[in-house]
C-alpha cells in the first residue's frame, strides 16, 4: 500500500524535515546557546547517530550529523541540511528498491 511513491515521500521529505528540525534546529540550537558550537555539534551528531539504532553505521551517521550541523551554522538555516538529508535518504531508497 503506497509503494515506492509513499516511501519516497516519507524518507525523502517527511523524515528529513522532521529530523533536521529536531536535531539541528532544537538540539543544536539549544545546546549552542549554552556550550561551544563544536561540543554542541558533536553532542547532537552523537544523539542523531544513536537514535538511528544502527551501531554498525554509527560513524557514518555521526559524520552526517556533524556535516549537517556545520551546514546549519554556516548557512544560518536548515534548508541545506534538509536537502542533504533528503538526498542521502533518496540514495538509500533507490538502493533498496532498485
Amino acid at each position: 500500500m503506497g509503494g515506492v511513491p509513499l516511501a519516497l515521500f516519507i524518507f525523502c521529505a517527511a523524515v528529513p524535515v522532521t529530523e533536521e528540525l529536531i536535531f539541528r534546529g532544537c538540539v543544536l540550537g539549544g545546546l549552542s546557546r549554552h556550550i561551544r558550537f563544536g561540543w554542541a555539534n558533536g553532542l547532537q551528531a552523537a544523539l542523531f547517530a544513536l537514535l538511528h539504532q544502527d551501531m554498525a553505521h554509527f560513524g557514518q551517521r555521526f559524520m552526517i550529523g556533524m556535516i549537517a550541523g556545520w551546514l546549519t551554522k554556516k548557512t544560518k538555516g536548515l534548508a541545506i541540511s534538509i536537502v542533504m538529508h533528503a538526498l542521502i535518504n533518496l540514495l538509500f531508497v533507490l538502493a533498496v528498491v532498485g
